[in-house]
């Protein structure tokens, strides 16, 4: 189920990447799509985010510490990715 599941989201995933930045679809199909991407993957960055949080308040210090620093990495990964497709589509 677990690898159904997986295949499943990286045919949607790779799909709505690929359609947000093709020229040759409306903007109007593309934009609604680019936010699709930027809520799921801001829900998951928030979501490990809070996780930290929530971690450092019960568990310990350092493995909240741990989780915010990979939040802390989606974020910039995610940040990295952007700043460099932009360069490469103008």
């Amino acid at each position: 189920m677990e690898t159904l599941l997986e295949i499943i989201m990286e045919i949607v995933m790779e799909g709505t990447l690929y359609t947000a930045g093709n020229k040759k679809v409306s903007l109007w199909i593309r934009v609604p799509l680019i936010l699709v991407l930027l809520l799921f993957f801001g829900f998951i960055i928030t979501g490990s985010f809070l996780t930290g949080i929530i971690i450092v308040k019960k568990e310990g210090f350092f493995k909240g510490l741990i989780m915010l620093g990979i939040s802390v990495l989606m974020l910039g990964a995610l940040i990295k990715l952007i700043v460099d497709h932009r360069k490469n589509w103008k």
